[in-house]
């Protein structure tokens, strides 16, 4: 309880600190213009004034007037049925008589996002929104990697091709993300289950760090990675793109290609990607694994090749007053695994095939197939009401070789785990609108069927339901102050089902062996969250969050009982688990002032859990052949903290630096020691150069304010030694790395006499660890075999807009 009173005593003092403390001066008049999408004024329209609760109407050139307005923050809000919302934040500086404003209305067919983070009550959390040039600068192989060089996000991988988000040392089932509206849902429990996701597809995707569970679900305790649908292009146009990219290091090819047109009100899109890659390079000749040297012949992974297919087909209509979106997509994954990662390493087993893009066992076959419908609707003119129904399956095929004592006497004899996972959704939201609040509420629903075969068994085909209740409120109780407060009810159960299966035995004799159990359980439980936003400047901001929050444990955590690939480890689940309980706290503060910082964002965070769910070796070991130790399903009371600095400066216009530095720490209060898969101290810096911004050259490339750029980028990675691990944990010496870059974009127009169409030749060149240094990496599943990163790599990428 004494913590509880310390996180509610931090938030009285900082809401009510005097330093920020607003004095009023001076008197303004502000003056202001709404246009529409087509810059006509729009005559007639209430202008509303917050927290002063002022209304005016616009004349018939779309101006208004307020006056006798104090100096500091205030709020324009606007709302006609068909537009969306539009908000501005505005502060009146001090002996300025005369102020001026200029608002613009959209139409809801600009309205291009399912979800928009800062609408939906995770104001008070640290959030980074990217666009789709940042993946082109962080070509890392798959899209979690390519995360990996933001403040408080890096990636468990697996090779080059698998990989899953790790948000501020959390993940699996403790990052939500959301893919069009609708929850991915595959096997994400599994460390060495990678993220199925087209990293070509991601034109607007945000980031949420911190406990938003309360909107999302349990899955959030960490965070949420939300990836929002592609821009509808404007009526009557038509939009295509063609990227293609080659990488040195794996002879890694790939292509992506979208369109994107509209009428009136229908539109359309396409895109489809396809990538294929061969075993990879490292700056090794051998590897050490339980006391033995094994060979890297010719420094190359053998069976490390993969291929990866994305397509995704959407079509909308743009209503009046709302948008409908209908989408499919199906993620298609073939990837090998490195031959000494499964089961025991042998010298004769690692002896190069002759062949960098043969994909031989062991092996994952992975394809997710989803579709969703999506519609968002103005109901009156304070509410909204979203709808998002979807359905989708995870078949997930990992193939290994069968030994005499668990080979089936039918079947493939090959396929060591069948797991087809398939999950019904339906979720519905209103949002309600006025003066000096939001409430947002909605309903919750999830349905899930898993099929599981193979001759291994780790967990037991089930069924699973879940129904969740929130409410979230939004109030402004002074100037410039937001409260959130928010609620949310859970009520999920599952049925697992007795798993037998025929093999021989020792005697070359068929029996029948049972190797799991039914069981059968449910789960209801509630989180809640109170948040605080302060913005004393139009460029700052404060934020500081605490909840209370709850993860019913995964299917795996209850029934698992066999052999994980790749992990060396034999798992084992505790039917007596309870949900995890826990108590977190964020803080951050973001500014972006016009000086030479152009942008400073800290934030730290403090989480305690009563009872975190991890695995634990035993000390005993398992009965199953090559299983090694027996790890358990266990729980613990954990502290979890740690803390984000980031800031960019730029003392040209055509040059800036950037760094960010992140640190994560827990404790394990029962054992003393940290917990598994920490990530380590992180300090990632960038020096951009932009020198066509020195002068503005007059060639054929200047089109309608498009001007040619070329970039140069120097980056450095520091990542610190991670000496804090669990028990029978190998620790991990630092290591640098150094990235060179350079993107150059050339927009031109083609057939000017006719209707102008602006084109646009993006080139970029990467090289990745330029030095070709051997490295460990901590959260790498291949760390176990002390097995280093990838070395040096060039990529070349060309992708053309129209």
């Amino acid at each position: 309880m004494s913590h509880k009173i310390l996180l509610f005593a931090l938030l009285f003092l900082l809401i009510n600190c005097p330093f920020f403390a607003f004095q009023s001066q001076a008197q303004t008049v502000l003056h202001g213009r709404v246009l529409d999408e087509q810059q006509q004024p729009i005559p007639q329209l209430s202008v509303l004034l917050l927290p002063q609760n002022q209304l005016q109407s616009t004349d018939s050139s779309g101006q208004f007037w307020f006056d006798d307005l104090p100096v500091g923050a205030c709020t324009l809000s606007i709302q006609l049925i068909g537009y969306q919302l539009s908000e501005k934040i505005i502060f009146i500086p001090p002996n300025k008589p005369h102020f001026d404003v200029e608002m613009q209305l959209l139409p809801l067919s600009a309205q291009l996002q399912i979800i928009n983070v800062e609408d939906l009550a995770v104001k008070s959390l640290s959030q980074a929104q990217l666009a789709s040039q940042f993946f082109l600068d962080n070509l890392a192989g798959n899209f979690s990697q390519s995360l990996a060089n933001l403040a408080g996000v890096q990636a468990i991988n697996t090779g080059v091709g698998i990989a899953k988000p790790v948000i501020r040392g959390l993940t699996g089932n403790r990052v939500l993300v959301l893919n069009d509206g609708i929850k991915q849902e595959s096997q994400q429990w599994g460390n060495d289950h990678g993220l199925e996701i087209d990293a070509f597809d991601t034109e607007n995707t945000q980031i949420v760090k911190g406990a938003a569970a309360l909107q999302y679900g349990a899955d959030a305790i960490a965070g949420v990675i939300i990836l929002n649908p592609l821009k509808i292009p404007p009526a009557r146009t038509v939009r295509a793109s063609l990227l293609s990219l080659y990488k040195s290091n794996n002879a890694h090819a790939g292509f992506s290609t979208q369109t994107a047109a509209r009428r009136k009100r229908l539109f359309a899109q396409f895109r489809a990607s396809y990538q294929q890659y061969g075993d990879y390079q490292i700056p090794a000749d051998s590897f050490i694994y339980n006391g033995y040297v094994l060979p890297i012949y010719a420094q190359r992974l053998k069976n490390t090749a993969g291929k990866e297919l994305n397509l995704r087909f959407t079509a909308g209509w743009l209503a009046a007053r709302g948008i409908s979106r209908l989408s499919g997509t199906l993620y298609q994954l073939h990837a090998g695994i490195f031959t000494g990662a499964v089961g025991i390493p042998r010298s004769y087993s690692l002896q190069s095939d002759n062949n960098l893009q043969n994909i031989a066992v062991p092996a994952q076959k992975v394809q997710h197939a989803k579709l969703n419908f999506h519609h968002f609707s103005v109901l009156n003119q304070h509410n909204q009401l979203t709808v998002d129904a979807g359905w989708q399956q995870n078949h997930r095929r990992e193939l290994s070789y069968s030994d005499r004592h668990n080979r089936p006497p039918n079947g493939n004899r090959n396929l060591a785990l069948d797991l087809a996972l398939n999950t019904l959704s339906l979720d519905f939201n209103i949002k309600n609108n006025s003066q000096k609040y939001s409430l947002l509420y909605g309903l919750q629903t999830q349905y899930q069927q898993n099929q599981a075969q193979g001759f291994e068994f780790l967990i037991p085909s089930y069924q699973a339901a879940k129904i969740a209740a929130f409410i979230l409120s939004e109030y402004s109780p002074a100037l410039r102050h937001l409260l959130t407060l928010g609620l949310r009810i859970d009520a999920n159960g599952y049925v697992a089902y007795p798993f037998g299966q025929q093999v021989y035995n020792l005697q070359n004799q068929i029996i029948n062996i049972q190797r799991a159990a039914g069981s059968a359980q449910n789960y209801l439980n509630y989180a809640s969250s109170l948040g605080w936003v302060f913005s004393p400047r139009l460029y700052q901001k404060i934020r500081a969050n605490i909840a209370k929050t709850y993860r019913p444990p995964a299917l795996n955590e209850l029934t698992s009982d066999g052999i994980h690939h790749g992990t060396f480890r034999h798992e084992r689940g505790n039917l007596n688990l309870n949900p995890e309980q826990g108590y977190q706290s964020d803080f951050s503060v973001e500014f972006h002032p016009e000086g030479l910082i152009r942008h400073f964002a800290a934030a730290c965070y403090a989480n305690y859990f009563q009872n975190f769910i991890f695995l634990r070796p035993s000390g005993q070991f398992s009965t199953l052949p090559e299983g090694g130790q027996l790890y358990k399903y266990t729980q613990a009371a954990v502290f979890h903290t740690g803390f984000e600095l980031e800031w960019s400066v730029q003392p040209h216009k055509s040059l800036v630096w950037h760094q960010n530095i992140e640190y994560v720490y827990n404790y394990n209060l029962n054992t003393g020691l940290s917990l598994p898969f920490t990530p380590p101290l992180n300090l990632y810096s960038a020096l951009k150069f932009s020198p066509l911004l020195l002068f503005k050259p007059k060639t054929h490339f200047n089109t309608n304010n498009n001007q040619a750029e070329a970039t140069f980028t120097l980056t450095h990675l520091y990542a610190a030694a991670q000496n804090l691990t669990d028990r029978n944990e190998l620790a991990t010496p630092a290591y640098h790395l150094l990235h060179i870059a350079a993107n150059l974009n050339l927009p031109f127009i083609i057939n000017k006499k006719q209707k102008a169409r602006i084109h646009t030749l993006k080139v970029s060149v990467q090289i990745q660890n330029v030095l070709n240094t051997p490295y460990l990496q901590h959260l790498s599943r291949y760390r176990l075999l002390n097995l280093p990163e990838q070395g040096r790599n060039i990529i070349l990428s060309l992708l053309y807009e129209l």
